[in-house]
This record gives structure tokens, C-alpha cells and sequence, in this order.
């Protein structure tokens, strides 16, 4: 295979339930988004192209949808939820759906 080639990608849905353990700060989204976005740069994968969508549902949640992610980068997507619950937003669970 020729390394230089761009994968072939396959893009999926998936939606990521972050619980927190109290109620989240209005700016959590924008922190979430800065989180992913330098999680995406540490593992060299800016070129992975994806549309997330980030909602508050209840004062006590947040749904990451992931609308477009390679299906071959599930592995990054474990990544950003790893650094995500490490980071000191107090989240509790992430459930992926």
C-alpha cells in the first residue's frame, strides 16, 4: 500500500453521553471543544475530518454527537474520551451510543 495515499474512508454517527457528577458550567462545550481539538493535534490526526455537534441536555449532561467520524478512527475517538474524563470537567460516565 502506498503510504502516502489518503485512507479510504468510511464515516459513521455516534453520540457520546457525558455525565458529570454536578451541574456543568454553561462554558463546558466550549472547553469540550478545545479539549478534542488539542487531543486531535497530539495524535497528529488533524486530518481526520469530523462534524461534532454538542448539546446540553440537562444541567447535568452534555451529548457529543460525532454526526461524521471515520469508522477506522473509533480509536481516536476512545482517545478523546479518555483525555476528556481525565481532564478535570468532573465527568462522571460517557456513555457511547
Amino acid at each position: 500500500a502506498d503510504a502516502d495515499r489518503e485512507p479510504e474512508y468510511t464515516y459513521i454517527s455516534k453520540t457520546v453521553r457525558l455525565l458529570f457528577r454536578r451541574s456543568v458550567d454553561p462554558n463546558v462545550t466550549s472547553r469540550i471543544y478545545e479539549i478534542i481539538k488539542a487531543t486531535v493535534e497530539y495524535y497528529g490526526k488533524e486530518n481526520v475530518y469530523m462534524k461534532i455537534r454538542a448539546t446540553v441536555p440537562t444541567t447535568e449532561s452534555v451529548n457529543l454527537e460525532f454526526v461524521r467520524i471515520p469508522k477506522e478512527e473509533l480509536e481516536l475517538l476512545g482517545n478523546i474520551i479518555k483525555v476528556l474524563g481525565n481532564s478535570g470537567l468532573g465527568i462522571a460516565k460517557a456513555i457511547v451510543d
